[in-house]
């Protein structure tokens, strides 16, 4: 969970004006693409290993130049998360996305409580920069490596008063493993709302800002067609 970021242009034509707006779209795209494998895994349903990939290894990312970097550039990596929030960017009934609008906004809200306390950051980062040799070792998806990364969460945001609690099918969500990858996403998910929240986001842009929200975006969209 780094502290700072250097932030350059993720996508260089785009004017300065757009960079943080784009960056913020990223940061966002990447939580809402964690949701949206945690709904998943809850019915049943699985994630590739190259996704768990890019999100896992943005845990490890303690210092980038960019917000694209911490995901690796892998911006495509991303796209179920960006056509979610395509989604409930627009007017509507989003009835069919209930369950993982509630699972992204409880993101959103551990993060700020992350932001504010300098206690659960660094305790968070301390046990992850531990288990980086780790993850070098047996690769970002290995099941070891996400059964580390679980008891991370477990032993942090797991024993908040306030825990994030996912429905489903409950023969699926008592697999061991689900639930490590669970946990794991559910990390790496509050992970990018925090760096969405340092990058100047706030839950009013996603009522009072929407339309600015809506363009990046549609920008991101471009990239990952």
């Amino acid at each position: 969970m780094t502290e700072t970021y250097v932030l350059g242009a993720v996508l260089s034509h785009i004017g300065e004006t757009m960079t943080n707006q784009m960056e913020r779209a990223i940061a966002l795209a990447a939580c809402a693409t964690a949701a949206y494998y945690v709904q998943r895994l809850s019915i049943g349903k699985s994630i590739k290993d190259e996704r768990l990939d890019v999100l896992v290894g943005s845990l490890f990312k303690f210092d980038a130049p960019n917000t694209a970097a911490v995901y690796e550039n892998q911006i495509l990596a991303l796209k179920e998360g960006a056509f979610l929030l395509g989604h409930l960017l627009k007017p509507g009934n989003h009835q069919q996305y209930k369950q993982v609008t509630r699972i992204l906004y409880s993101l959103l809200h551990q993060a700020q409580r992350l932001k504010n306390s300098s206690r659960i950051r660094n305790d968070v980062k301390k046990r992850l920069i531990e288990t980086q040799p780790q993850a070098e070792l047996v690769g970002l998806s290995h099941p070891q490596l996400i059964s580390t990364i679980a008891d991370i969460y477990r032993q942090t945001f797991g024993k908040l008063r306030h825990k994030i609690k996912i429905a489903g099918s409950v023969t699926h969500l008592q697999q061991p493993y689900t639930q490590a990858l669970i946990r794991t996403l559910l990390l790496t998910g509050i992970r990018s709302a925090y760096l969405w929240r340092q990058l100047g986001g706030n839950d009013w842009h996603l009522i009072l800002k929407k339309k600015q929200a809506q363009e990046s975006v549609s920008e991101l969209f471009k990239y990952i067609q």
